[in-house]
């Protein structure tokens, strides 16, 4: 699975303009290989715009790309709604447990969702790996209202980590972080730089 993260920074008086073009891109759900987008305002940052979006191949994202992205784009509200983007690129590196079976079944119900950016010290990398699957997997798994999430790493090898999960009420956002920090955090906090990102959605589909 392709994952593909757009973070927009939106002044205040265009925020209702962006939503608006943002929900053009429903056109998207009968697209080859597209298997979902969510998209919201940053809780923490009111001003930034976040999307995830989900692909099935990078043939099929190469395609929509092609053939679809640029009339969707020019054709809505978005263009001069925002004065910064950035646009990243990650693959799945493993499904994250919770009470759905994968993320882009989570995304079209979920209540909120988190991004934790981690970025890791030199070296550390098959260690976090390892701790991901080890520590944050299981523990994850044990909390009430995750449905689901994927771990994943940029394009770029030497780029940061990503874990995304997918919840049901705003307060599972404290289960995460809190629950699981407070058994092993100190040692995983210590293997990389974690920046979070939680997320209300306004369209998921």
């Amino acid at each position: 699975m392709l994952i593909k993260l757009i973070v927009c920074r939106v002044p205040s008086q265009h925020r209702e303009r962006f939503a608006r073009g943002q929900r053009r891109w429903s056109i998207l759900s009968g697209a080859p290989g597209f298997l979902g987008q969510l998209g919201g305002w940053n809780r923490d940052d009111p001003s930034q715009a976040v999307i995830v979006g989900l692909w099935r191949s990078d043939g099929a994202y190469a395609n929509f790309m092609a053939d679809m992205h640029d009339p969707i784009f020019e054709g809505g509200e978005q263009p001069g709604s925002y004065d910064a983007i950035s646009v990243t690129l990650w693959d799945q590196l493993c499904d994250m447990p919770g009470m759905t079976a994968a993320i882009p079944t989570a995304i079209r119900v979920s209540g909120l969702i988190r991004l934790a950016r981690c970025e890791l010290l030199p070296n550390r990398r098959d260690h976090f790996v390892r701790a991901q699957h080890t520590i944050w997997n299981p523990g994850m798994g044990a909390c009430d209202g995750i449905l689901a999430g994927a771990f994943t790493q940029s394009r770029d090898r030497d780029g940061p980590v990503h874990r995304a999960a997918a919840a049901v009420r705003g307060r599972e956002r404290l289960c995460i972080a809190d629950r699981i920090r407070g058994r092993h955090g100190p040692g995983l906090v210590r293997l990389g730089d974690p920046g979070d990102v939680a997320v209300r959605p306004e369209n998921g589909r």
